[in-house]
Protein backbone atom coordinates (compact mmCIF):
# COMPACT_ATOMS: atom_id res chain seq x y z
CA UNK A 1 0.00 0.00 0.00
CA UNK A 2 1.36 2.95 -0.98
CA UNK A 3 1.21 6.41 1.68
CA UNK A 4 -0.90 9.54 0.78
CA UNK A 5 1.60 12.69 1.30
CA UNK A 6 0.53 16.02 0.17
CA UNK A 7 1.73 19.35 0.33
CA UNK A 8 -0.17 23.28 0.29
CA UNK A 9 -0.24 24.10 -2.85
CA UNK A 10 2.08 26.85 -1.84
CA UNK A 11 5.22 25.02 -1.22
CA UNK A 12 4.35 22.43 -4.51
CA UNK A 13 4.79 25.60 -6.80
CA UNK A 14 7.31 26.96 -4.74
CA UNK A 15 9.63 23.99 -5.13
CA UNK A 16 8.54 23.46 -8.81
CA UNK A 17 10.07 26.83 -9.09
CA UNK A 18 13.59 26.09 -7.23
CA UNK A 19 14.14 23.13 -9.13
CA UNK A 20 13.86 25.11 -12.32
CA UNK A 21 16.85 27.10 -10.75
CA UNK A 22 18.57 24.03 -8.91
CA UNK A 23 18.35 21.26 -11.17
CA UNK A 24 19.65 17.78 -10.47
CA UNK A 25 21.87 18.07 -13.23
CA UNK A 26 23.82 20.50 -11.65
CA UNK A 27 24.02 18.34 -8.33
CA UNK A 28 21.17 19.39 -6.55
CA UNK A 29 18.46 17.95 -4.43
CA UNK A 30 15.06 18.57 -3.25
CA UNK A 31 14.07 16.91 0.13
CA UNK A 32 10.45 17.30 1.96
CA UNK A 33 9.59 16.32 5.83
CA UNK A 34 7.75 13.81 6.12
CA UNK A 35 5.75 15.08 8.67
CA UNK A 36 3.29 18.21 8.09
CA UNK A 37 4.15 19.03 11.43
CA UNK A 38 7.60 19.89 11.22
CA UNK A 39 8.42 23.06 12.17
CA UNK A 40 10.20 25.80 10.63
CA UNK A 41 11.29 23.81 7.54
CA UNK A 42 9.25 23.03 4.60
CA UNK A 43 11.84 21.78 2.64
CA UNK A 44 15.58 21.67 1.64
CA UNK A 45 18.05 21.96 -1.19
CA UNK A 46 21.13 19.75 -1.10
CA UNK A 47 24.36 20.18 -3.11
CA UNK A 48 24.87 16.63 -3.55
CA UNK A 49 28.44 17.22 -4.11
CA UNK A 50 29.67 18.78 -1.00
CA UNK A 51 26.28 17.94 1.26
CA UNK A 52 25.52 21.48 1.67
CA UNK A 53 22.03 21.93 2.64
CA UNK A 54 19.66 25.21 2.53
CA UNK A 55 16.13 25.53 4.55
CA UNK A 56 13.66 26.95 3.11
CA UNK A 57 10.17 28.25 4.90
CA UNK A 58 7.19 29.42 2.64
CA UNK A 59 4.55 31.94 3.47
CA UNK A 60 1.90 32.35 0.80
CA UNK A 61 -0.65 34.59 -0.19
CA UNK A 62 -3.64 34.97 -2.84
CA UNK A 63 -4.29 38.39 -4.17
CA UNK A 64 -6.90 41.02 -3.62
CA UNK A 65 -8.05 43.43 -6.05
CA UNK A 66 -8.85 47.06 -4.94
CA UNK A 67 -12.78 47.31 -4.44
CA UNK A 68 -12.22 51.28 -4.74
CA UNK A 69 -11.60 53.26 -7.28
CA UNK A 70 -8.46 55.47 -7.52
CA UNK A 71 -8.91 58.44 -5.63
CA UNK A 72 -5.76 59.83 -7.02
CA UNK A 73 -4.23 60.06 -3.32
CA UNK A 74 -1.76 56.80 -4.22
CA UNK A 75 -1.13 54.42 -7.03
CA UNK A 76 -3.50 51.23 -7.21
CA UNK A 77 -2.46 48.26 -8.48
CA UNK A 78 -3.88 45.61 -10.42
CA UNK A 79 -2.45 42.69 -7.89
CA UNK A 80 -1.84 42.64 -3.99
CA UNK A 81 -0.79 40.34 -1.17
CA UNK A 82 -1.46 40.39 2.22
CA UNK A 83 0.87 38.56 4.47
CA UNK A 84 1.12 38.26 8.15
CA UNK A 85 4.17 39.91 9.76
CA UNK A 86 5.33 36.86 11.89
CA UNK A 87 8.32 38.71 13.16
CA UNK A 88 7.60 37.07 16.88
CA UNK A 89 7.84 33.36 15.45
CA UNK A 90 10.93 34.08 13.21
CA UNK A 91 13.39 32.65 15.23
CA UNK A 92 17.26 33.51 14.24
CA UNK A 93 18.96 30.37 11.86
CA UNK A 94 15.27 28.54 12.38
CA UNK A 95 15.67 28.73 8.65
CA UNK A 96 18.08 29.62 5.96
CA UNK A 97 15.86 31.33 3.02
CA UNK A 98 12.25 32.36 3.85
CA UNK A 99 9.93 32.35 0.17
CA UNK A 100 7.18 34.55 0.11
CA UNK A 101 4.36 33.11 -2.60
CA UNK A 102 1.86 34.43 -4.50
CA UNK A 103 -0.32 33.02 -6.60
CA UNK A 104 -2.80 35.18 -9.11
CA UNK A 105 -5.17 35.07 -11.98
CA UNK A 106 -4.28 36.65 -15.31
CA UNK A 107 -7.55 37.52 -16.21
CA UNK A 108 -6.99 36.24 -19.98
CA UNK A 109 -10.65 35.71 -21.19
CA UNK A 110 -9.46 33.67 -24.58
CA UNK A 111 -8.49 31.28 -21.85
CA UNK A 112 -10.44 28.98 -19.37
CA UNK A 113 -9.05 27.77 -15.98
CA UNK A 114 -8.11 24.71 -16.99
CA UNK A 115 -5.16 26.50 -18.99
CA UNK A 116 -2.76 26.44 -15.61
CA UNK A 117 0.04 28.19 -17.62
CA UNK A 118 -2.44 30.85 -18.77
CA UNK A 119 -4.67 31.40 -16.40
CA UNK A 120 -2.28 31.66 -13.02
CA UNK A 121 0.30 33.00 -12.68
CA UNK A 122 2.52 32.79 -9.60
CA UNK A 123 6.15 34.90 -7.92
CA UNK A 124 8.43 33.92 -5.25
CA UNK A 125 10.66 36.20 -3.27
CA UNK A 126 13.18 34.70 -1.34
CA UNK A 127 14.86 36.47 1.56
CA UNK A 128 17.59 34.59 3.56
CA UNK A 129 17.34 35.11 7.57
CA UNK A 130 18.86 38.20 8.54
CA UNK A 131 17.11 39.92 5.52
CA UNK A 132 13.65 38.23 6.57
CA UNK A 133 14.34 39.21 10.11
CA UNK A 134 15.25 42.93 9.16
CA UNK A 135 12.38 43.40 7.13
CA UNK A 136 9.66 41.99 8.97
CA UNK A 137 11.54 44.25 11.88
CA UNK A 138 10.59 47.16 9.67
CA UNK A 139 7.12 46.94 9.01
CA UNK A 140 5.10 49.53 11.03
CA UNK A 141 1.79 51.53 10.84
CA UNK A 142 1.74 54.79 9.58
CA UNK A 143 0.26 56.79 12.05
CA UNK A 144 2.13 55.37 15.42
CA UNK A 145 5.05 53.97 13.90
CA UNK A 146 4.03 50.53 16.07
CA UNK A 147 4.89 47.08 14.57
CA UNK A 148 2.18 46.28 12.17
CA UNK A 149 0.84 43.10 11.60
CA UNK A 150 0.28 42.77 8.34
CA UNK A 151 2.04 43.94 5.32
CA UNK A 152 1.29 43.91 1.79
CA UNK A 153 3.33 43.68 -1.25
CA UNK A 154 1.37 45.01 -4.73
CA UNK A 155 2.17 45.27 -8.52
CA UNK A 156 1.09 45.75 -11.84
CA UNK A 157 4.04 43.78 -13.25
CA UNK A 158 5.51 41.12 -11.28
CA UNK A 159 8.92 42.20 -12.17
CA UNK A 160 8.28 45.40 -10.17
CA UNK A 161 7.03 44.61 -6.50
CA UNK A 162 6.89 47.06 -4.03
CA UNK A 163 5.25 47.46 -0.42
CA UNK A 164 2.25 49.01 0.42
CA UNK A 165 1.36 48.82 3.77
CA UNK A 166 3.99 48.13 6.54
CA UNK A 167 6.53 50.67 5.16
CA UNK A 168 6.21 54.48 4.69
CA UNK A 169 8.49 54.35 2.01
CA UNK A 170 7.13 52.45 -0.65
CA UNK A 171 9.94 50.19 -0.21
CA UNK A 172 10.28 48.52 -4.01
CA UNK A 173 11.75 44.41 -3.41
CA UNK A 174 12.13 43.59 -6.94
CA UNK A 175 15.50 42.77 -6.14
CA UNK A 176 14.18 39.67 -4.24
CA UNK A 177 12.78 38.23 -6.41
CA UNK A 178 13.71 34.62 -6.94
CA UNK A 179 15.50 34.56 -10.16
CA UNK A 180 17.28 37.59 -8.76
CA UNK A 181 18.23 36.08 -5.40
CA UNK A 182 19.37 32.54 -7.34
CA UNK A 183 22.85 33.58 -7.92
CA UNK A 184 23.69 33.92 -3.78
CA UNK A 185 21.62 30.66 -2.91
CA UNK A 186 24.01 29.21 -5.51
CA UNK A 187 27.12 30.43 -3.79
CA UNK A 188 26.17 29.51 -0.38
CA UNK A 189 25.20 25.80 -1.36
CA UNK A 190 29.09 26.13 -3.53
CA UNK A 191 30.82 27.69 -0.04
CA UNK A 192 33.60 25.58 1.85
CA UNK A 193 33.36 25.04 5.30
Amino acid sequence: MEAVFSLPYSEYEAIIQIQRHFKKNDGFSVFVPTSRQEKRIDFIVLNTSNCKVLRFQVKGSRPFVPSKPNNGKREVFQYTFWFNNFIDRCEPNAADVYLLFGLYPTYDVSKNIKSKGQFWKSFVLAFTDPEMREFLDRVRTKKENKRDRFFYISFNDPSKIVVTRGMNDGLEISQHLLANKVPELVKQLHALP
